[in-house]
C-alpha cells in the first residue's frame, strides 16, 4: 500500500487532542519546518496560510491512504482546509514533499503565532 507523507502543526501533533485518534498507527518521521507559510490561532485549532516571510513548526508522518482519507474528513478538506503538497525541511536539513492542510478561511482578526512561539498549543493561544 502506497504511503503518504503528511505535515501536521496543530491538534494532530504528538500529545495533542487528535493525535492518538488519527496518527497513532502512522510512522513518525521527524520534526520539520514549513517555510513560506504563517500560523494563526483559530481558537481550538490553528491554520496556516501563505506568507513568504514566515515559517511553521510541525511534525511529519508516513500514513496509509485510509488514514489520509480520515484526515480529509477531520480537516474538512475542500471547505475548511485545502490539502496541498508542500516541501518541508526536516531537522536533519533534508527536504521532503508532504501533504499539508492549508486554511481556506479568513485570518482577519485572528492572532498570528510567531515562529518563536511554535509549535502551536491551545494553552499558549492568545485570546
Amino acid at each position: 500500500m502506497k504511503q503518504n507523507i503528511v505535515f501536521v502543526y496543530g491538534t494532530l501533533m504528538q500529545d495533542r487532542a487528535n493525535h492518538n485518534s488519527y496518527l497513532s498507527d502512522g510512522q513518525f518521521i521527524d520534526k520539520a519546518v514549513l517555510h513560506g507559510y504563517a500560523l494563526y490561532d483559530l481558537g481550538s485549532y490553528p491554520g496556516i496560510v501563505l506568507d513568504s516571510r514566515d515559517s511553521v513548526v510541525g511534525e511529519i508522518y508516513s500514513i496509509d491512504p485510509h488514514v489520509l482519507a480520515r484526515l480529509d474528513v477531520l480537516e474538512g478538506e475542500g471547505v475548511l482546509y485545502l490539502r496541498k503538497k508542500v516541501i518541508v525541511a526536516q531537522n536533519t536539513g533534508e527536504r521532503i514533499k508532504a501533504w499539508a492542510y492549508i486554511w481556506n478561511g479568513s485570518i482577519s482578526r485572528r492572532v498570528k503565532v510567531e515562529t518563536e512561539q511554535q509549535p502551536w498549543k491551545p494553552e499558549n493561544a492568545k485570546i
